[in-house]
Order: structure tokens, then C-alpha cells, then sequence
């Protein structure tokens, strides 16, 4: 059956050979440092429990043997008491300490992954769009939150995985002194023994990290396929169009090939266990034969075989344990390159010295010969294009569909960077100015609008409700039209949105949202506004309206508008069209219809489904009759 997701089809070919960006010694010097910085407690915690996790089997043991002892060779009632009640007093206060040290870990723990959560977070709301835009950058953000989105990944186990290590080495060092009191060979035995479990466990660890490219694109559709399905605004779709069926083949499809993955990964793991066991049951076979020997040929007293045979059994699973925390530390430390792979991936935005903007109500904008490809591809979407917008100009960019209108938006706004060529706003060059503060020159609604899980008054002014300037607020929502709905509501401008989030939200209609979305550019009233298509939800007239007000409202400022319904953009001091990335007309709304060109051409079809015709004045109010 043809596989029905081809997005990622380059990344499912053979596994690269992908070395790890950063060393172990790298990764756990930064986890450390971090741990320290931010959670002490946590390492005080760690330090008291490692001699503890050691000490505790080990009195055990001793405990035993004095028992036998006791039996055995006829010990003292009170000496056998004395030490019986010294062992008991240090059991219990062991015990004390590593339930205070567990408390506090556990409970600081979940505050670490937090952080990284934070900063993750953090990273994908400022790193540059173009880091986030393209197929690479969103694998990237699937592997980084691979690492810190449930307690068992990598920044969630660290903690743990550092005292069992920790124990495992102080634990060692101790019964390794009693196990060659018995016989040195023994302890380099089991050693060697253990190292080539070790070095299996790596070969499968690395299997996983070079693989990794091949499940990532799956794990992301499987995702999304899950969030589109769950999404309000698109149950009315999937029932009536019966997309039921057509959702769970994609699912069904992209679960398949992640199948084959996890049946390929836990084929590697359970071939390592199977070779564990293998070892473990040959080592410790050896090990106690040697023991029961000595016990029987050797002359060993019994409470010194219970003492042997309790720390060899001890030291076994100390190396166990020492070796299984070594293959996880490799395991969280190569989950941590993909972490800070991320978090460290460049931003070219902000720079160290950079330029300020200048002090003016709005600015100038220039296009010098400005082209732009996308990574990846050698199509030019915008092709040397050189355009001058004067300060309070209104500018329109038309076209078809993929004539590269979008990009020249996201290229004004910084979010993406021009591979050829400059652009100027107020005389400087937009590479060097800083990024926030360039961003903080722009009104700007895109096509798709999001409302964010908050009050209607926090979506207009993007802020906390305390700080929300009311009168400001009901001013813009009555330029944007929205201003009656937010009366129908019976909590006014602090009804919720978002019915996902909070039960007693409301949902607002595709309309409704992008009048918010209007709103939200007029509350900010940046000294340049960007319009691409934001009313594609409301009927001509209303677009025609929503665009004339915004003209009103924009007096004075440098605006660029983009609509497929050229009538909406007559009112503009200029209208631009755009053909394959090019500048191919260029002129008032009456110029470009007296040329008889391409805009005449599509205005003209345009208008011929409206019933009245449409006035050429391009002045205020004659869009429609």
C-alpha cells in the first residue's frame, strides 16, 4: 500500500552514520552545573544518599553473619546483642536519612525538568522563524522535547541516575576491598565480565541515536494527526464530510512504519538482554562455585561464606548497576545533544553592537534587489526585486497564489532573511537592527489567526488583564467590528476563548477571529501595519469595510496590504503586482485599469460576480455600490 505521508521521505533512507555534536564529559559538566545553580538542595540531597544506598546492604549482610556467627561459633550473648543493637541503630538511621534524601529529590526533581522545559520553550518563541519554519527545525523540536516532556526522559531521570551511579563506584571501592581479602582474581573477573556487557549496551545506544532521524517525522505526524482530530474547530469538518475514515488510514499508515522502528529497537534491546542474562548467569556461576568450594574444601566457616556470598552477590549487582547507569548516562547524554543542539542553534537576529531605529512616527521602506530561496530548494520565490514604499504610503501587493507576496511580508518583518540584496527601514538596514525592537515596529495579521486561551480583553491587548488599557480596548474593537459580539457576551471583554482549555469559553467564528486579530494590530498601533489577508473569512462588503476603516485608522503610517479581492485595495496610494517573485505592474488602482493589463484582467473577472458594478474612483466608500 503507498504510503499516504511523503513529507520527511529523504529522512526514512539509511541511517547516517551522525556523531553526537557534544562528548559526555561536555554534557554532564553543563547538566551539573545547572543542577547546581539551580536546585543546591538537590545535590546535598544526592551526596547523603550515595553512602547510604551503600551502606545499607552492606549492614545487612553483616548483620547475618554475625546471626550465624552467633550459632555457629558461640559468640557472646552480650557482645552478640551489643553488635546486633549497633547494626539495627545504623540500619534505622540509614534508612531515615535516604527517605529525607528521596523527599527532597523527588520533589525538587520535577522543577528541574521544568527549567529545561522553560528554556526550550522559550527558544522556540524567540529563535529565528526561520530556525522553526522549515522540516529540519521542526524534527529538531520533536527530538529536544523528546528529552524533557515526561519524568522517565533524559533531563527527567538524571538526578537518579547520578546516585545510583555514585553508589555503584562508592559501593565497588568497599566490597571490592572485602571480595579480595577472598581472592583478587575474583574482582578482575567480574570486572572484564561486566565491560563487555557494556560495550554491547553501548553498540545498541548508538544504534538508537543514528537511527533516530527515522522515527522523528513519523513520531511528529502521529502528533499532529492526533492534535487535528482532537481539534474543536475541525470536528464540524470530519463529520460532515465523513473524514473519519480518511483520519485513521493516515493514522493507521504513519503508525505502520513507526511500528516497524519500535519492533526493530526493542529487537536490538531484547538481543542484549538475552546476552545479559547470558553473562550475568556465567559470572555469578563461577563466582559462587568458587565460594561453595571454599566453604566445602577450604575450610571457610559458614558466617564468613554468608559474608562472601552476600558481597558477591552485592558486588555483582553493584557492577550491574554500575554499568546499566553508565549505558543510561551515554543514553541521557546523547538525548541531551539533541537538547542543546537546539537551545545553542544560532540566532542571527540580535546582534552584540547593534542599530537603533529611528525616533519617527513611521518609516520609509526599501527593497534593494532583494531575492530569496528557501533552504533546501533552488527556486527563487523572490527574484531580484527592487521596491520603494514612502513613509505613510499605502501599498498594496496582489497576485495569484504562490506569486511570492507572503514571503515578501515575512521578509519586511524579519522573520525571514533576504539570500540576496538588502532591505532598508528608515535608512537602515534591517540585518542590524535588534531583533525585538524591529519586531515592535510592526502591526501585523497574518492569514491564519490563533486565539490564545485567555479573555477576550488579554487577546486584544496580548498582555495580562491587569495591565489592559479598557477604553483602548473598546476603541479598536469597534474600528475592527467586533465590538458586538464582545456586548452579547455576558462577562463583557473577560469571556474566555478557547473551549479546549477552559469549559465555559466560547469559540469564535473564522469572521470573528480575524476581527480580533484586526483588533489586536490596532491596540499595538506600531508605526507600520501589515495586512496578509486577515478578512478572508468575511464576505467582500465587510472586507471592503474593514479595509477602508483600517485605511482611516492608518493615516500617517507606512502600510502594505495583501488581498486576492482586488476592489479591497483601490483605496491604496499604490497597488503592486507580483508574478513569480517579480514586480510585473505597478500603479494607482485607475493607472493599472487604464493599462488594460494583467490587474484588469483579474479585476475584471472578479467583478463580474457581484451584481452592481464597481466604481474606478478608488475613492472612500465606492468599493461597492
Amino acid at each position: 500500500m503507498t504510503n499516504r505521508w511523503d513529507w520527511d521521505a529523504q529522512s526514512r533512507n539509511k541511517a547516517k552514520k551522525a556523531k553526537p555534536p557534544y562528548t559526555m564529559l561536555q554534557n554532564f559538566a553543563l547538566l551539573y552545573k545547572n543542577l547546581w545553580q539551580w536546585e543546591k538542595s538537590i545535590v546535598v540531597a544526592c551526596l547523603l544518599k550515595i553512602p547510604v544506598v551503600v551502606a545499607l546492604p552492606l549492614l545487612t549482610i553483616f548483620m547475618s553473619r554475625e546471626v550465624v556467627a552467633a550459632v555457629t561459633e558461640g559468640t557472646a550473648v552480650n557482645v552478640f546483642l551489643l553488635t546486633v543493637l549497633i547494626l539495627s541503630l545504623s540500619i534505622f538511621a540509614a534508612m531515615l536519612i535516604q527517605n529525607f534524601s528521596d523527599s527532597i529529590i523527588s520533589g525538587r526533581s520535577f522543577a528541574i525538568r521544568a527549567k529545561y522545559l522553560n528554556m526550550l520553550a522559550d527558544k522556540i518563541m524567540t529563535t529565528d522563524y526561520a530556525n522553526i519554519a522549515s522540516a529540519k527545525g521542526q524534527n529538531m523540536i520533536q527530538r529536544a522535547f523528546s528529552n524533557v516532556d515526561h519524568y522517565r526522559s533524559g533531563t527527567g531521570r538524571v538526578v537518579d541516575t547520578s546516585v545510583s551511579l555514585g553508589a555503584s563506584i562508592v559501593g565497588l571501592l568497599m566490597y571490592s576491598f572485602i571480595v579480595t581479602t577472598l581472592h583478587p582474581l575474583i574482582v578482575i573477573y567480574l570486572i572484564l565480565m561486566s565491560v563487555l556487557s557494556l560495550k554491547i549496551s553501548k553498540r545498541v545506544n548508538d544504534w538508537e541515536y543514528k537511527n533516530r532521524e527515522n522515527w522523528t517525522p513519523l513520531d511528529k505526524k502521529l502528533r499532529y494527526i492526533e492534535s487535528q482530530t482532537g481539534d474543536f474547530a475541525k470536528a464540524k469538518d470530519i463529520r460532515l464530510y465523513n473524514l473519519k475514515g480518511w483520519f485513521l488510514e493516515l493514522f493507521k499508515d504513519a503508525l505502520r512504519e513507526r511500528v516497524v522502528w519500535l519492533i526493530k529497537e526493542n529487537k536490538n534491546w531484547a538481543k542484549f538482554g538475552i546476552f545479559t542474562y547470558l553473562m550475568t548467569f556465567v559470572r555469578d556461576g563461577i563466582a559462587y562455585g568458587y565460594l561453595i568450594y571454599m566453604m566445602l574444601y577450604g575450610n571457610m566457616p559458614v558466617a564468613d561464606f554468608i559474608l562472601y556470598f552476600g558481597v558477591i552477590a552485592g558486588f555483582a549487582g553493584l557492577l550491574r548497576q554500575l554499568f546499566d547507569g553508565a549505558s543510561d548516562m551515554y543514553q541521557i547524554s546523547l538525548g541531551f545533544c539533541d537538547l542543546r543542539e537546539f537551545l545553542e542553534l544560532k540566532d542571527t537576529k540580535n546582534l552584540d553592537s547593534y542599530k537603533k531605529l529611528p525616533e519617527d512616527n513611521t518609516y520609509d521602506i526599501e527593497f534593494k534587489n532583494v531575492s530569496f530561496t528557501y533552504p533546501g530548494s533552488d527556486k527563487k520565490i523572490i527574484d531580484n526585486l527592487s521596491l520603494r514604499i514612502e513613509k505613510g504610503e499605502k501599498l498594496a501587493l496582489v497576485g495569484l497564489n504562490g506569486a511570492g507576496k507572503t514571503t515578501l511580508v515575512k521578509l519586511l518583518c524579519g522573520l525571514h532573511e533576504s539570500t540576496e540584496g538588502t532591505i532598508t527601514v528608515g535608512g537602515v538596514d534591517v540585518r542590524e537592527i535588534d531583533r525585538e525592537e524591529y519586531f515592535n515596529a510592526f502591526s501585523a495579521v497574518f492569514q491564519e489567526v490563533y486565539m490564545l486561551p485567555m479573555t477576550f480583553a488579554e487577546n486584544v491587548a496580548s498582555a495580562a488583564e491587569s495591565v489592559v488599557d479598557l477604553e483602548r480596548a473598546e476603541r479598536v474593537a469597534q474600528l475592527a467590528g467586533i465590538m458586538s459580539k464582545v456586548k452579547d457576551m455576558p462577562d463583557g471583554f473577560k469571556t474566555k476563548v478557547v473551549k479546549s482549555v477552559f469549559p465555559d469559553a466560547i469559540e469564535l467564528s473564522g469572521g470573528e477571529q480575524q476581527k480580533f486579530a484586526l483588533a489586536r494590530a490596532l491596540y499595538k498601533d506600531a508605526k507600520i501595519i501589515v495586512l496578509d489577508e486577515p478578512t478572508a473569512a468575511l464576505d467582500p462588503i465587510a472586507e471592503n469595510e474593514m479595509y477602508l476603516k483600517y485605511n482611516e485608522f492608518a493615516k500617517e503610517r507606512t502600510s502594505v496590504f495583501i488581498s486576492h479581492r482586488l476592489s479591497s485595495t483601490s483605496f491604496c496610494d499604490r497597488i503592486v503586482l507580483i508574478d513569480g517573485g517579480k514586480i510585473t505592474e505597478m500603479g494607482t488602482h485607475i493607472e493599472l485599469m487604464e493599462k488594460g493589463g494583467t490587474y484588469r484582467v483579474m479585476f475584471d473577472k472578479q467583478s463580474h460576480y457581484y451584481k452592481n458594478d464597481i466604481s474606478l474612483s478608488g475613492k472612500e466608500g465606492s468599493a461597492y455600490a
